[in-house]
């Protein structure tokens, strides 16, 4: 199962709300959608303004978190580029005039720093014959999370009595592993759901026991019984999921510790894998 996009079914967005808690990135080409579709940034607390607009959209993206329920997207902001907040910020306000004035501004508002923080685009049909209105938007994150590496596609080996091994798929049962890595995708919002797509490529290390008694050997083991031995795989994983269904494709190699580990024919080796993963957004 895929924990890492923040999706939802329709009886959890519309009755528990949904905290997507990933860092989305509104730019002029979102803003230019919205207008095109009649939909807004508004103000709760400012309900006669007609919109509101993002100081110096040309020349960057507005950066905020989204809480999603009944079809409104609540909007938190937490960068803004603005050069009256941030002088560093050098780029013509196409929103202000010569004396410093907001442009249109009975009916438009700027947004910036001192905005009060209570901004929302509202999804939700006026009448049922309407079309349903939506949005994409894109977003990035980090994302920490465990995986299971269900299949292994393994090389040709040789054991100890030049028995040579062909490439072979191998199906473990248990391969546990934690993975790290930066997520970027996007949402499809409408008043009725969230639809979350994603690619994370990512750093993973993989952990499993694996017993010599079952595994083709570069050297005789005389002992009887062989315990099973800890086995450290680090790979480079990419997953692709939507919403809570997603599968993970990793390149790596396995390191055995333990008791007559050097005689392991997959010492050191290379192999890719195929599985499932379960992330935690940060």
């Amino acid at each position: 199962m895929i924990l890492l996009c923040g999706g939802s079914t329709l009886s959890k967005a519309q009755l528990t709300g949904n905290r997507v808690n990933l860092k989305y990135y509104i730019n002029k080409y979102n803003i230019k959608e919205m207008e095109d579709k009649k939909l807004s940034i508004r103000s709760k607390s400012q309900p006669l303004k007609k919109r509101f607009i993002i100081g110096n959209i040309e020349g960057g993206h507005f950066k905020c978190l989204i809480n999603f329920k009944d079809g409104i997207l609540n909007i938190d902001p937490y960068s803004i580029l603005d050069k009256r907040t941030n002088p560093k910020y050098d780029v013509t306000d196409p929103h202000f005039d010569d004396k410093g004035n907001i442009i249109d501004g009975d009916t438009v508002v700027l947004i910036n720093a001192n905005q009060k923080n209570d901004l929302y685009i509202d999804l939700n049909r006026a009448k049922i014959g309407n079309p349903t209105q939506k949005i994409v938007l894109h977003y990035r994150t980090l994302l920490l999370g465990l995986n299971n590496i269900s299949i292994k596609f393994r090389p040709t080996v040789k054991d100890y009595n030049d028995s040579i091994y062909s490439p072979n798929v191998l199906s473990s049962s248990f391969n546990l592993g934690l993975s790290i890595g930066y997520s970027f995708g996007w949402t499809k919002f409408t008043h009725r759901f969230n639809n979350n797509f994603s690619i994370t490529p990512s750093f993973s290390l993989g952990f499993s026991a694996i017993s010599l008694s079952k595994e083709p050997l570069k050297k005789n083991v005389t002992t009887k019984y062989n315990p099973s031995n800890f086995v450290l795989s680090p790979a480079f994983t990419t997953i692709i999921a939507r919403n809570d269904v997603g599968i993970t494709f990793s390149y790596g190699h396995d390191i055995m510790f333990g008791k007559n580990a050097s005689a392991w024919a997959y010492q050191g080796k290379r192999w890719f894998g195929i599985g499932v993963a379960a992330g935690l957004k940060l």
